[in-house]
């Protein structure tokens, strides 16, 4: 096999940072209520939840499989 390193161009990585990031706390952004915590559990999930999926053998216990035992 070739071992090549991939090169993430920065548009990519501009653009996941607005998805990740900025997306999740629009409901903040848009309201100007900074004490809405409905709208902060929300962006936490969502942010959590896609670090859960990028890496979902992080999250298990022996950190290689996401196979039941």
């Amino acid at each position: 096999m070739n071992n090549q390193q991939r090169i993430i161009p920065l548009r990519v990585v501009i653009l996941m940072l607005v998805i990740v990031v900025v997306v999740p706390f629009l409901p903040l952004l848009i309201s100007r209520h900074w004490g809405w915590w409905e709208a902060w559990v929300y962006a936490i999930i969502y942010i959590v939840g896609f670090a859960i999926r990028q890496r979902p053998s992080f999250w298990t216990r022996d950190g290689y499989s996401c196979q039941p035992y």
